[in-house]
């Protein structure tokens, strides 16, 4: 694995600034749930874009507020919730049930161990030296390990016969639809990423809206970005802030795509794979959650 700084240091810049402009665009005000935002206004296949307000990505609900629960079933519309984590992360802290709103538990994988994943990644942006740097990327594994998330959609049978849950239950719900795992983060941000690329959307776009998980846990999201302004000089610094507290690198959902191009003769077989959809389904997923 060729570990380059400039692939998994910071966000760039316009990365950056990318993730601010789309939480501002996507978010949604929820004051006791975290990282909550819409797969909205995305540009898609045949020049359309993903629909508003149908689906959502966000982490726990293990701490909902009433008034929350409210706005997302009422303003917003929800239907239906699906939990993404392992009945241990279930066990341990279970969502709250919101009246009236189906709610399905479907693990995307066993196989994950975020934990140390987590801790070699900070360590990684707390080295001081070169020579720390490269101690730590011989134990680093985050990127293979998310790699691995694809992989296994189409290897592990656990894990595709999930994917394959996940979308059937889209392509039948009959209101907007949110799903989310601790954080919002790494399993939210896969199945983010195979909604919007079955909805034939831009790389960049779906990688932007990967990158925003690096800036989207703080709810004065606006209020940082001024702060940036006014401090221009600490610029730097409070990017690797923002970005060591979430361990998000663009180089993990970069890794994802290169398995997808190695691995499958098209896109179109990729899909057709991972989701289980025969053409007419596929064709009727995307004209569910694409503009007409």
């Amino acid at each position: 694995m060729d570990f380059k700084k400039e692939a998994i240091d910071l966000l760039t810049g316009e990365e950056f600034d990318f993730a601010f402009e789309l939480i501002r665009k996507n978010r949604i005000p929820l004051q006791s749930v975290d990282n909550a935002r819409r797969l909205s206004n995305f540009a898609a296949c045949d020049g359309k874009t993903v629909k508003d307000n149908l689906l959502i990505r966000s982490g726990s609900l293990a701490r909902i507020s009433p008034e929350d629960a409210e706005y997302l079933k009422n303003t917003v519309g929800l239907s239906l919730i699906i939990d993404l984590r392992t009945p241990k992360e279930i066990e341990k802290s279970p969502d709250k049930i919101i009246p009236e709103i189906q709610h399905v538990c479907i693990p995307l994988t066993d196989k994950l161990e975020t934990t140390r994943l987590d801790y070699l990644a900070g360590r990684y942006f707390n080295s001081k030296t070169e020579g720390e740097k490269a101690c730590v990327l011989t134990q680093y594994a985050r990127i293979d390990e998310v790699t691995k998330m694809y992989r296994n959609i189409s290897t592990d049978t656990q894990s595709l016969s999930a994917v394959r849950q996940i979308f059937r239950l889209l392509l039948d719900a009959n209101g907007a639809v949110l799903f989310h795992c601790t954080s919002g983060k790494d399993r939210a941000g896969v199945i983010a990423a195979l909604i919007l690329y079955v909805l034939g959307c831009d790389r960049n776009d779906i990688l932007n809206d990967y990158n925003a998980s690096a800036v989207t846990f703080f709810s004065k999201a606006e209020k940082i970005k001024d702060d940036l302004k006014k401090q221009e000089e600490d610029e730097s610094l409070l990017k690797l802030s923002l970005q060591k507290s979430v361990s998000v690198m663009p180089e993990v959902m970069r890794a994802g795509f290169r398995y997808i191009d190695s691995h499958y003769t098209s896109e179109e077989a990729f899909i057709l794979q991972a989701t289980g959809f025969t053409q007419n389904e596929l064709n009727a997923f995307r004209y569910k959650y694409l503009t007409n």
